[in-house]
């Protein structure tokens, strides 16, 4: 219940956003409020990865496959790229424990293309893996 809630928070936009940015100084703090809420636009995966122009697979660590042969394991996460296109925050909603922080470096370098209108993209991904095979 308390998994379907957060995803649900972060399918609209609620949670797992980037920390707002601090007001300029002397700037009235409702301008600030109103300026972070635009900041990032949820899309769908598909519009997301249309504006890629960097993305590294992810991939799980060969020290985990050895110790998991024959299973299959689902990673779920929220990446959030701002305006100038490089990813600013993931936030992970799925987890594969002694795989996540592979999966995140490899999320970490994706790049997408510079937004003309300011706002940053962010999206829901979703990494099926198998493990198959002999690892030594």
């Amino acid at each position: 219940m308390r998994r379907a809630a957060a995803l649900l928070a972060v399918l609209a936009g609620c949670a797992h956003a980037p920390p707002p940015a601090q007001p300029a100084p002397g700037a009235p703090a409702e301008a600030s409020v109103a300026a972070s809420a635009n900041k990032f636009k949820n899309v769908p995966a598909r519009a997301f990865q249309a504006e890629l122009v960097e993305h590294a697979m992810p991939h799980l660590p060969d020290e985990f496959k050895i110790k998991h042969v024959n299973q299959q394991f689902v990673f779920m996460g929220k990446v959030c790229a701002g305006a100038d296109g490089a990813v600013v925050s993931v936030s992970v909603l799925e987890s594969i424990p002694g795989a996540d922080e592979a999966i995140i470096g490899a999320l970490r370098t994706w790049r997408i293309r510079p937004q003309p209108t300011g706002q940053g993209l962010c999206t829901l991904t979703k990494f099926e893996f198998a493990v198959t095979g002999r690892f030594r």
